[in-house]
């Protein structure tokens, strides 16, 4: 009986590894169609670049630095603020008189809504407040570095008109031992795939047309929306509109992390979908169950096996599951590969992990997958969220709403209060998506 088990979990394995190959295959193929070389943008509308903040990031100077090395032009930079207490507020004034030359407008937000988040809040106004000059809405996270291609790749593939959407990723990249960074590292490489496959945007660098902007209004939308980007990814999906996936606007992060802070991140990752996307949600759900029962089942018939001291059963079982945790391992270097070649279009980063690297990741799979698991089952139950010292109460329902608790501006205090740890030194943001 033992046997007979162990033998069916092995092969549910095999199916399960069959076809995520397969889906591996086809995300690899078109990565490598739709890379793109430096070359003369044909057509150069005006572009609104859209950067929220709350709080000094560790690399917010280096983000803005980037903006000034854009080649692409004409671009305005649109930096919004929730108060100009912020501890950013220094550095972009700074910024803004050290590079003349690159067009930066701050704002600071006017009306606080409590119906939705702080940063679809300072959307909201941003957009409202732009001239009909502007044709292509951008949009960035203070913790990537733009590179000085960014916006022309973004921009690049409006000029054909069936595109209303584009898009590019994130890319962590863990630079210590760190447990946080190298699950973050791997759950990260896995929604690499997803994201394509779903078609998702990611609203650390993204664009869209103004007049698709307007016609899916967007605006409204966000009013009682706790996240930009998967909002504006389910609107797309239901008026079918078209995304375009920009390989060559993969940002590199290199954020450290602690196993904590990744757990709460990873969380919230997921209670968005949750929220806002229930077909990608179901999906993930019906996967992570299937994958979790499967470990469970193997980890039971171990136990089973050595207790009846059935060889056979107990080989079985550790090679089903070793050979799981194994290809794993192997997709997950594919990706990275894939990564590389994506990154290397535009960016020198000379801190990729080595071969001694790779001992980590035989511990950092297994806990990467224990972490989605749990991730994904509190995910479902939450509501309330805690997110850059701002609470948020979810209300269950169609169409979901929320209620802002609480405001205050951003100080090294109310990061504290969001049980964000302190690294050399250095305090530990959260991107605001």
């Amino acid at each position: 009986m033992l046997e007979n088990v162990s033998l069916g979990l092995f092969l549910f394995y095999v199916a399960f590894i069959g076809i995520s190959w397969l889906v591996l295959g086809i995300f690899v193929w078109q990565n490598r169609r739709k890379r793109t070389v430096v070359g003369k943008t044909e057509e150069t509308p005006q572009v609104a670049v859209l950067l929220s903040l709350r709080g000094k990031d560790p690399w917010l100077e280096a983000c803005l630095r980037g903006m000034a090395r854009q080649v692409y032009r004409p671009f305005r930079l649109v930096v919004i603020l929730d108060s100009p207490e912020d501890t950013a507020m220094g550095v972009i004034q700074k910024f803004r008189k050290q590079f003349p030359e690159c067009p930066t407008e701050i704002q600071i937000l006017q009306e606080r809504l409590t119906t939705c988040s702080l940063k679809c809040n300072s959307l909201i106004q941003a957009v409202n407040s732009l001239d009909t000059s502007f044709e292509i809405v951008a949009f960035l996270d203070s913790d990537i570095i733009p590179h000085p291609h960014w916006l022309e790749e973004l921009v690049r593939p409006f000029q054909d008109s069936r595109v209303d959407f584009t898009t590019g990723y994130r890319w962590f990249l863990p630079t210590s031992g760190s447990c946080g960074s190298w699950v973050r590292y791997i759950w990260n490489v896995a929604s690499y795939v997803h994201v394509y496959l779903h078609g998702i945007l990611w609203g650390g660098s993204c664009a869209v047309r103004r007049e698709v902007l307007e016609r899916l209004n967007l605006v409204e939308e966000w009013k009682t929306a706790l996240s930009d980007d998967v909002v504006m990814t389910e609107k797309a999906r239901r008026e079918r509109c078209r995304i375009a996936w920009v390989p060559a606007d993969l940002m590199v992060s290199q954020e450290e992390c602690t196993l904590a802070f990744a757990y709460r991140w990873c969380s919230r990752q997921m209670l968005m979908i949750r929220l806002y996307s229930p077909v990608i949600w179901r999906r993930m759900m019906g996967m992570t169950l299937f994958v979790v029962l499967a470990q469970s089942l193997s980890f039971y018939l171990i136990y089973q096996a050595w207790r009846h001291q059935n060889t056979t059963a107990w080989w079985g079982a550790w090679g089903g599951l070793l050979f799981f945790w194994g290809m794993s391992l192997v997709m997950l270097l594919v990706l990275e590969k894939t990564a590389r070649k994506n990154v290397q279009i535009h960016q020198k980063v000379n801190s990729w992990y080595g071969f001694l690297s790779l001992f980590r990741l035989l511990w950092a799979v297994p806990l990467t997958i224990f972490s989605f698991s749990l991730g994904i089952f509190q995910a479902y139950f939450a509501r309330t969220i805690q997110w850059r010292g701002i609470r948020y109460r979810i209300f269950s329902g169609k169409p979901i709403s929320i209620e802002r608790l609480n405001y205050a501006p951003f100080s090294l205090k109310v990061l504290t209060e969001d049980h964000s740890e302190e690294k050399r030194g250095k305090p530990q943001t959260e991107s605001i998506w």
